[in-house]
């Protein structure tokens, strides 16, 4: 997002090498040599990135003079002008652009749509609107609100300046309803530790804060988002599976020792995917000091098949759990709590209950093995397992299987 100087409508952005934000995406969507209009320039990054780097031709719109002084050096043309006003592309006499970018602005507007119906007669032919917008479903507002708060900030997902809020579906509607077709979609992922919203998550009950981490848009904390005018448009809009899955999601967390006991801020969080026999959920380790691990495989109570667990630096297998009988004995004698393991009912497959909101299992591994992940970058825990079913078939089946050996026996 941008971050606010002193005066809060004076934006300061820049464009770091090899640090992926909306800017940097945005820019490198542009090809080189292409004429620009940078509706919000802020100080002018984006700008002087297309003009230094691209050999681009770019013209800005900002809303007050303080922004302008800064950005006037790295555009061809930058004007000041309210985009709420029905008269803004005047300004711009008649010219035609291959990219009109909105960087982190429709948000900050009170009628956004106003200014999409009036860039279609700024683009060139094939030209494109490239979109920078916060997630209103991020993972961490979510948890904020559910906590009963919705404290606006000085920057980030809740900026003071925003008067506007999407989440991946609404801006698909918002965008179809004022005549674009969305042709690219990506994203600006934030781990939640590392955002503003990190006390949040904590406070909830474990299988919620749980849940939320699996949602499909719960790391997103912005979208980017290249559209085209319906009419100019020759495909379909673009189907993204990512906002679309086909399954429930659940969460799975990997809490390690680094010598101090488990803490909430030292965890990892993959989602899954329920109805799926085989998966595997792969966890990247810290490079620091591992005393211990404890897995909590699910936020929810059900039934899993759990396979194999393996922990790995690089192609160096350190340790290995693979169900097979006699397997389930090594779990049960660990500290686990909410989990019940019973002994593999199908070839290679240990059926776990869990039941309670927060089941986790300490896992059996040497300590030599996880002192070898010390100052390892390459060192991951892989579990494969799978939530075939739900519960209530699994106990259905339980209570027909009997009934049918009766009968067979009859």
């Amino acid at each position: 997002m941008t971050q606010a100087a002193a005066d809060r409508h004076v934006y300061l952005r820049e464009i770091a090498q090899g640090k992926r934000t909306s800017l940097s995406v945005l820019s490198g969507m542009i090809a080189a040599g292409s004429r620009v209009l940078d509706l919000g320039t802020g100080s002018g990054a984006m700008g002087q990135y297309l003009s230094e780097h691209s050999g681009c031709v770019v013209d800005g719109l900002t809303i007050n003079e303080k922004e302008a002084a800064l950005a006037r050096p790295f555009y061809r043309q930058v004007e000041v002008a309210n985009l709420e006003q029905p008269d803004w592309p005047v300004v711009f006499g008649g010219e035609r652009y291959d990219y009109i970018v909105c960087a982190d602005v429709l948000e900050h507007l009170r009628e956004p749509e106003r200014v999409l119906r009036e860039c279609p007669a700024l683009l060139a032919e094939g030209g494109r609107l490239l979109i920078s917008v916060p997630n209103a479903a991020y993972s961490g507002l979510v948890a904020e609100l559910l906590e009963g708060r919705f404290t606006y900030r000085d920057e980030g997902l809740l900026d003071r300046t925003h008067l506007r809020f999407f989440t991946r579906g609404s801006l698909s509607e918002f965008l179809a309803g004022q005549g674009w077709v969305i042709d690219a979609i990506q994203r600006i992922e934030m781990p939640l530790n590392e955002s503003e919203f990190r006390p949040s998550i904590d406070q909830l009950p474990p299988s919620v804060g749980r849940y939320l981490l699996a949602l499909p848009e719960a790391s997103t904390y912005q979208f980017i988002v290249s559209a085209v005018p319906g009419a100019a448009a020759d495909q379909p809009a673009v189907v993204d599976a990512h906002s679309s899955p086909a399954t429930a999601p659940f969460s799975a967390q990997l809490y390690f020792d680094a010598g101090s006991g488990y803490q909430e801020h030292d965890k990892l969080s993959v989602a899954g995917a329920m109805g799926r026999d085989h998966q595997v959920l792969r966890f990247t380790l810290p490079p620091g000091p591992l005393v211990r691990m404890r897995f909590d495989p699910a936020d929810r109570p059900g039934f899993l098949h759990l396979h194999r667990m393996r922990l790995l630096a690089g192609q160096e297998l350190l340790w290995q759990w693979v169900s097979e009988a006699g397997s389930a004995q090594a779990l049960e004698a660990m500290p686990h709590r909410d989990m019940v393991f019973r002994t593999p009912w199908a070839a290679g497959t240990t059926l776990v209950l869990l039941h309670g909101d927060d089941p986790f299992v300490e896992l059996p591994i040497p300590a030599e093995a996880l002192q070898a992940c010390a100052g390892r970058t390459d060192a991951v825990f892989e579990a494969e397992l799978g939530w075939p079913m739900s519960g209530d078939y699994m106990a259905l089946a339980d209570a027909v299987q009997p009934l049918q050996r009766e009968v067979e026996q009859i």
